[in-house]
């Protein structure tokens, strides 16, 4: 990123700081102004939470000259499309009024009200209730019980990681095509594993029984 951009953000940002104030912490969460350049973008802050392994990142995107907010969630990554703004401290403000809300998400108990989530009864789903807690290395980390909204009408209902190797297994469920998927990620590598695609919860314990069977997790 030219010298002339990193400068004209970082007057920006410190100028907005200064009249703004964000929590130190919030929950688990924990503030890091950092305001490091990669490539054609720019991490202005984070909040942190090595307990949830989750992290909001507010950043500077050259690509499209707006400021967004990226969630680490696991080996999960989304930005959050509504805190897309040009400037930075409409930005700030945007996000300091949902801050909280945003960051109960991921460090309460509290599960984010969908009618088509609702509608599913996860939280009443039997298989669902009783994972394992580990398969092969793998941890629980998501539970159907509460599931994350992502992006494009899509939420996490399982994800298994191995924090350590960076290998997961994450089911989606996506309210528009009414469809569950799965994806394994192996470090960079992902891989889309069609033998859990389903239309009902039903369906989805059969493969998953299956594909568990089988050792496919390792």
């Amino acid at each position: 990123m030219k010298e002339e951009i990193l400068a004209r953000l970082e007057d920006e940002t410190q100028t907005v700081f200064q009249t703004v104030e964000l929590p130190p912490a919030v929950g688990t969460f924990r503030l890091s102004k950092t305001f490091r350049a990669d490539d054609n973008t720019v991490e202005i802050f984070n909040y942190d939470s090595r307990e949830r392994h989750c992290k909001i990142i507010a950043y500077f995107d050259g690509a499209t000259s707006e400021y967004k907010i990226r969630i680490q969630l696991g080996l999960n990554e989304w930005c959050l499309s509504r805190f897309f703004e040009s400037g930075f401290e409409r930005f700030i403000g945007t996000f300091r009024a949902a801050l909280d809300a945003v960051i109960a998400t991921f460090d309460h108990a509290d599960v984010k009200k969908n009618f088509f989530i609702e509608e599913l009864k996860l939280s009443e789903w039997s298989y669902g209730k009783n994972l394992p807690s580990t398969i092969n290395g793998l941890e629980l980390f998501i539970r159907p019980s509460r599931p994350i909204e992502t992006t494009n009408g899509s939420f996490i209902v399982i994800n298994y990681v191995d924090f350590e190797r960076a290998r997961d297994l994450v089911v989606y469920y996506n309210i528009f095509s009414d469809e569950f998927s799965a994806e394994t990620r192996d470090g960079a590598h992902t891989h889309v594993i069609y033998e859990l695609d389903a239309k009902t919860l039903v369906d989805l314990e059969k493969n998953l029984t299956a594909y568990f069977s089988a050792g496919n997790e390792k």
